[in-house]
């Protein structure tokens, strides 16, 4: 992950920047997922080159409702992250830019 190194009276402080990702979309299962990368892989391997995907968890409005989402990074930063999803979405892609944070997936 990045560092950041703030100055405050004349002493250092690491505090760590947001990397982003690209949102590839959601599914209710880790191994829908892991479908979801391969299948991105598939049609989108070069703007995908390099990238890892991880697992975000976040809640639904729904009572009870986990949503699990495909984010694949890091990328160097939003802006790119939002070129990617450009490309992608013109491809008939799901594509947002997100922050990368999350648990990595693991790929069998």
């Amino acid at each position: 992950m990045n560092k950041i190194l703030i100055a405050t009276d004349g002493s250092e402080s690491a505090h760590e920047a947001a990397e982003f990702g690209l949102d590839l979309g959601s599914a209710t299962t880790v191994e829908a997922l892991r479908t979801a990368w391969t299948a991105a892989l598939r049609r989108h391997g070069p703007l995908l080159e390099g990238l890892r995907p991880i697992v975000q968890m976040r809640e639904r409005p729904r009572p009870g409702g986990m949503e699990l989402r495909l984010i694949a990074g890091p990328v160097p930063n939003a802006a790119a992250a939002a070129r990617l999803c450009v490309s992608m979405t013109a491809a008939g892609a799901i594509c947002a830019p997100a922050v990368f944070e999350g648990q990595r997936l693991a790929v069998r």
